[in-house]
């Protein structure tokens, strides 16, 4: 490490000069801090030397009349000497005042200045500055004479710099967007290559690693004549990036994503840690060779700035891959489920549907059977095209919508049961039948109608504009489409969390007036039924999708694997509630196969409570507890008489 003492007497020295705005002296000073800083740093001596740098830069900026590019090599070498590999410790202590990113953007500054200097002074002068871990090219091109587009670097215009893992990077400028540019004739180009920046910047995703060099290239802005983005728009930057695979290592074109970093759009958040990070807008990825252990990506870009790429490593592709895994396996059982389900209820026809909550579990299962086939087949025979996925997407939305409204339905069929009773809407099938499908096929039109073409995830790295890398509703930043699903969505959630709410108090006051004599037990029993009720209910009122809202954040796995095996599985909860723990169900099975009347009998006689052919919603346990079991079984009268204790409700009851 660099001795305290040697490095602190120059940087007093550079302090007041810099304090007096004595740019000359300050320019002879950072000599010596050259010299300082050649050795290996301490944190606060790599943080004081950044500091140093800034505020020389600050003044160069700020002072008009200063246009010597030639003798400002010293700022170059300081910024070389920081990225040593030595250093790197330090500057992952420095990592919360965004040590790595401050010499990146101070790096871009002062090439930046080189070249409006030599673009000022209106000649074709070029200026390479070469270290060990940083080449630059600064220089002022004529507009008149440009017959060609911008290359960085030259091929063989490396030298000196040490890169050693076999990386390369360079950047391709279009003509057009040099002459948009040009002030009295001629445009500054500053370019920048690093060799280990990558290793210096902090990283904000614990799934992807940046794997090339990187790479910068600014055009000064000064003479810009309202072109400039238009320009780059329609002919945009090319960069290719090319570094060596790992042993064994297989990449693939969606492992790629090609990066910008992204200072958080002002300059004072490019002072320190936060909002910065790697961003892949604007970016497109597009191609992905490979010629043995060489693996070479070609990036376009409608802005500049610093590039790189960046690969997902093996951890996180395994993790996805049994993500997805899980996903199938889940949702096979969900649909075999869902169909036996199905099945059941169609079955028996008129005799189970004489109770129209037992049609609303049909509608159910067919809602999320038929959303479930459409995604696992419809995705893969659209294709990723166009049309095809324009109707997955809309399909897909619209049973999942029709899922939720019914699980809506269900909410208000538990509500009308267990809290009102009496009304004779629970009995109008017609009526639920509207709600469940009517509803959302209302903002499917609506959403084709207004947004059709956000119905598809397009892919970026694409030429095509027809061609989708999913088939759902786009999310990204400026898309509405997404909220003709997630708003009714959240709709539906609330308004089911108010009824479970409801439905959950009127079980507990029936609970607590029937125990009110038997102090001792009375919180833990309440507990126990309000959980019982809970394990039945939330799955079948969709409350899981609440996982779904925090999955999407990709640093939410947790909630990604949650949501994955809850709601993957959620056929397997309905086939469970609805069938094998229906009564009324088991029963019309009894009836139709003889060989099963003498049991049926039997289990008739031995059980209590009410006539055979009606059943409990909460029945009284032989220890004076309440259970759970097939509450919508039994008619409304019969379920309030339960909840009051086994006599029928008076009238202030009812009220």
């Amino acid at each position: 490490m660099c001795s305290n003492r040697v490095f602190n007497s120059v940087q007093v020295e550079i302090a007041l000069l810099l304090g007096e705005e004595d740019i000359d002296g300050a320019l002879e000073a950072f000599e010596g801090l050259v010299n300082a800083t050649a050795e290996p740093l301490f944190p606060s001596n790599v943080n004081t030397a950044i500091e140093d740098v800034d505020e020389l830069l600050t003044l160069l900026e700020d002072e008009a009349a200063f246009d010597d590019a030639q003798n400002v090599g010293a700022i170059f070498e300081v910024l070389d000497n920081l990225l040593v590999d030595d250093n790197a410790e330090s500057f992952e202590i420095l990592e919360d005042v965004g040590a790595g990113q401050r010499v990146l953007n101070n790096t871009e500054r002062y090439a930046l200045y080189v070249a409006q200097v030599l673009e000022d002074q209106g000649m074709d002068i070029v200026i390479n500055r070469t270290g060990e871990n940083i080449f630059l090219r600064a220089q002022s091109l004529s507009v008149n004479n440009l017959n060609e587009d911008y290359v960085f670097p030259e091929l063989g215009e490396v030298t000196g710099l040490a890169v050693t893992n076999g990386s390369s990077a360079s950047i391709l400028l279009p003509q057009e967007l040099l002459s948009s540019r040009g002030m009295g004739g001629n445009v500054g180009v500053a370019s920048i290559l690093f060799r280990n920046l990558q290793s210096f910047l902090p990283n904000d995703t614990e799934v992807t690693h940046p794997r090339s060099l990187v790479i910068s290239s600014q055009v000064s802005q000064r003479g810009g004549n309202g072109e400039a983005v238009e320009a780059l728009l329609d002919n945009p930057v090319t960069i290719t990036f090319s570094f060596e695979a790992r042993e064994g290592e297989e990449i693939s074109f969606d492992e790629i994503r090609c990066v910008f970093w992204d200072f958080g759009g002002n300059s004072a958040t490019k002072t320190g840690s936060e909002s910065v990070r790697w961003s892949s807008e604007g970016l497109r990825t597009e191609s992905v060779t490979r010629d043995g252990d060489t693996v070479t990506v070609t990036c376009s870009s409608n802005h500049l700035t610093s590039f790189a790429v960046l690969v997902d490593v093996g951890g996180a592709r395994i993790e996805s891959e049994a993500l997805r895994i899980v996903s199938y396996i889940g949702l096979a059982i969900s649909l075999a489920c869902l169909l036996l389900t199905i099945i059941f209820f169609i079955s028996f026809g008129k005799k189970l549907f004489a109770a129209v909550h037992n049609f609303v579990h049909l509608n159910l299962a067919i809602a999320l059977f038929c959303g479930y086939l459409v995604f696992a087949v419809g995705v893969e025979l659209a294709n990723h095209e166009k049309i095809p996925c324009n109707v997955v997407t809309a399909l897909v939305q619209y049973f999942l919508l029709s899922a939720f409204c019914w699980m809506m339905c269900e909410g208000i069929m538990l509500y009308l049961m267990l809290v009102v009773v009496f009304s004779t809407l629970s009995k109008k099938w017609w009526f639920f039948f509207l709600l469940g499908w009517g509803i959302p096929l209302i903002f499917v039109v609506i959403g084709l109608g207004a947004v059709h073409e956000e119905y598809g995830v397009k892919d970026s790295s694409s030429d095509s504009d027809d061609y989708y890398k999913y088939c759902w509703l786009s999310s990204g930043k400026g898309t509405y489409a997404i909220w003709t699903f997630v708003a009714p969505m959240l709709a539906i959630i609330i308004i089911n969390t108010v009824f479970l709410i409801l439905v959950l108090g009127s079980i507990v006051r029936s609970r607590a007036n029937r125990q009110k004599e038997v102090e001792s037990g009375y919180k833990v029993d309440v507990v126990v039924t309000v959980v019982k009720a809970s394990v039945i209910l939330l799955p079948l009122l969709g409350l899981t999708w609440v996982f779904g809202l925090f999955a999407v954040n990709e640093n939410t796995v947790v909630f990604a694997w949650l949501f994955t095996i809850f709601n993957s599985l959620q056929g397997l909860f309905i086939f469970i509630f609805h069938v094998i723990r229906n009564d009324r169900v088991w029963g019309l099975v009894k009836k139709r196969y003889a060989a099963y009347s003498t049991s049926r009998a039997s289990k008739s006689t031995g059980s209590t409570g009410i006539k055979s052919n009606k059943y409990h919603s909460v029945a009284s346990s032989s220890t004076g507890g309440l259970e759970m079991k097939s509450y919508v079984d039994a008619d409304a009268s019969e379920i309030k008489t339960d909840l009051g204790g086994g006599k029928e409700p008076t009238k202030e009851e009812v009220a």
